[in-house]
This record gives structure tokens, sequence and C-alpha cells, in this order.
């Protein structure tokens, strides 16, 4: 039986498939100078007024949107980091992991003695934990129902037509039927999520920044990039992402990893597909 691949094998455990490649490639190539690299980026960015418990690991592999979310916020708010579970090895298998996280999944994350996965289960965790302002629970729960909303948008409605270009323009999924109008399909519900979330501010609740801005910056950042014009994807909403994304990055120094991490970031991978 023929060996699977890094790819093949990252993606059967639950590593989107648009970076299975990636990690693949840290993996056999340099996999402890990506990780520093990335380390060295997020912790570089850590808000000097928060206090500096650091306690909290998210599980996770370097590239994964789903993982970056967690990540970025631990790091934004000084709490934690990343911790490189790698998938490749079975290191998310081992009878210590199953036995924190009886699921396999990343990414995952630790606080003393809790352990739970799901990136937006450990998002919600860590703001009313660690910064009630970013999902106001105890105060504001109609800006909560805004963010799950826009979170569940995201998953739901954005993220199926998502896959059917970013997937299939890095090889990872079979192009649909349609492709034109999986394309068409994909700027239109962008444009949606767009006009019910950003219509009155700069993030998803005005001025203030939420967790549904974790959720959301690291799906909507790739789509800017030009690779996607191979598929017939020509983004029809650059200027309002673009703008979307830069007052979170200069709000979250953190999100930097997401356009350069010594070669494995998001940004840098799509900057590597095939012309």
């Amino acid at each position: 039986m023929e060996k699977p691949s890094a790819a093949d094998y990252l993606k059967a455990q639950g590593v989107e498939a648009i970076l299975a490649e990636a990690v693949s490639k840290v993996i056999n190539e340099r996999p402890a100078n990506a990780v520093a690299r990335v380390a060295q980026i997020l912790a570089s960015s850590k808000q000097s007024s928060a206090p500096a418990e650091g306690k909290v690991e998210i599980y996770g592999m370097i590239h994964s949107q789903n993982v970056l979310a967690p990540v970025m916020l631990a790091t934004h708010l000084n709490v934690g980091s990343m911790t490189f579970c790698n998938l490749f090895e079975g290191g998310n298998k081992t009878e210590e992991y199953l036995g924190m996280f009886p699921f396999g999944k990343v990414p995952a994350m630790k606080d003393g003695s809790l352990c739970i996965a799901e990136s937006m289960a450990i998002i919600r965790y860590l703001a009313m934990k660690y910064q009630p302002s970013f999902y106001p629970i105890a105060s504001d729960l109609e800006a909560c129902a805004r963010i799950d909303y826009a979170m569940d948008a995201m998953s739901s409605e954005v993220y199926p037509l998502w896959s059917d270009v970013v997937y299939v323009r890095c090889g990872f999924k079979p192009a649909p039927a349609d492709q034109a109008a999986a394309c068409e399909g994909l700027n239109k519900i962008i444009g949606t999520w767009l006009s019910t979330f950003l219509a009155d501010g700069k993030f998803v609740c005005g001025e203030q920044l939420t967790i549904a801005d974790f959720r959301a910056v690291p799906f909507l950042l790739p789509l800017t990039h030009g690779a996607f014009k191979k598929v017939g994807f020509e983004f029809a909403h650059t200027d309002k992402v673009t703008a979307y994304v830069n007052a979170f990055m200069a709000a979250v120094p953190s999100a930097g990893a997401m356009k350069s991490a010594g070669g494995h970031s998001i940004m840098e991978f799509l900057d590597g597909l095939p012309a």
C-alpha cells in the first residue's frame, strides 16, 4: 500500500486542505525554523498592557485559518501562545493528546485543568475570561448575538463557497461542475456578509474589536490575493476587505503572521502557487 503524502495525511486528520500542503513543507523542510519564526512574530506583538500570564496553550499547525484565530487572540491578550502539534507524526493521536482532546483535532486549548477544542469555542472562552469587551456576555447580549451571527455566517454561508474557489485553486479539491457559478456565488455571499456586518463601522461591532473579527479575517485576507484569477475568480470586494484587514492588523499586530512567517504564512503560500 502506498504511503500517503504529508498533505494527504494532514487533510485526513482535519486540517484545512488549503493549508495541508504548506504545512507538509514546514514539516519536511525546516519545521523548527518555521515554528520559531511564527513564535517570534507572535511574541513580538504581545500587548504590553495585558497581564503576562502566558499559561494558555493553543495546540495546532502553523497555517490553519481555524488555528490562527485562537493563537492570535491568546497572543494579543498576552495570556498564552501556540504549542506545535505535529499531525504528520501523529501528535494528535497520542494517548496524552487524546486524554486531553478526545476528538484528536486542532485547534485545541489547555488553560490550567481546562481542555477544550473547536476554534469558536476557544475564542469565546478566551474573550470571556481574559477580555470581556471582545465578547461581552455579561453586559451586552445583543452584541454577543451579532458576534455569534457573524461567526456562524462565515462558517455556514461563506465557507462552502470559499472552499469551491480557494481549495480548487490550490489543487486540494476537484472543481465544481460550474466553476464560474462558484466564483460568482462567492462574490455574492461575501458581499452579503460585508453589507450585513461591516456597514456601520470598521469592525463587526462598529469601532469595537471582537472575536468575530479574529474569526473572519483569516478567511477574507486570502481572497485579496491574485492567485485565484486562474480559476476565474475576480474579487469584487478587494477595497472593502483590504480596509477591514488593515484595520484589524493595526489593532492586532500578531496578525502579521498571516502575511509574513519566513515563507510559511498563508499569503506566502499563495505566492508560491504555480501561475
